[in-house]
């Protein structure tokens, strides 16, 4: 990869850079041009790698994507006190993640309702005699 971007920084396309340690590709003026110029024969690289991806989870994990750079931002820059609150936020995000999660799923159009052999609200699980 790093040949190909070097590559298109020779040929002014990209700038390179390096941000929080890591190195960067920018598009210059120039390699917006050409991409714009050559749109066709490009096509969309994103399109081919997505796959059967669900449009919701391309969009959940793009939020994920900017939750993720807006957390990073607030544990460089932010003080101690905005990192603390930011950790107190992610940490009830991810509750309540989890707490959806555990909620049931509603069934199916071509999922049977009942089964049978089953009987509606029982348990797998023998349940325990309760204490007095």
């Amino acid at each position: 990869m790093y040949p190909t971007l070097s590559q298109l920084e020779d040929e002014g396309l990209v700038r390179l850079e390096r941000l929080d340690g890591r190195k960067t590709a920018t598009l210059t003026d120039e390699g917006r041009a050409y991409v714009e110029e050559n749109r066709a024969q490009l096509g969309e690289p994103w399109t081919e790698v997505a796959g059967d991806v669900r449009a919701e989870n391309r969009t959940l994990a793009g939020v994920i994507a900017q939750v993720g750079m807006a957390a990073s931002t607030v544990a460089l820059h932010g003080t101690p006190e905005q990192a603390t609150r930011a950790a107190e936020i992610l940490e009830r995000a991810r509750q309540e993640l989890y707490g959806l999660m555990a909620q049931p799923k509603p069934a199916s159009p071509d999922t049977p309702q009942d089964a049978p052999g089953k009987v509606q609200g029982a348990s797998a699980e023998p349940s325990s005699p309760t204490q007095d």
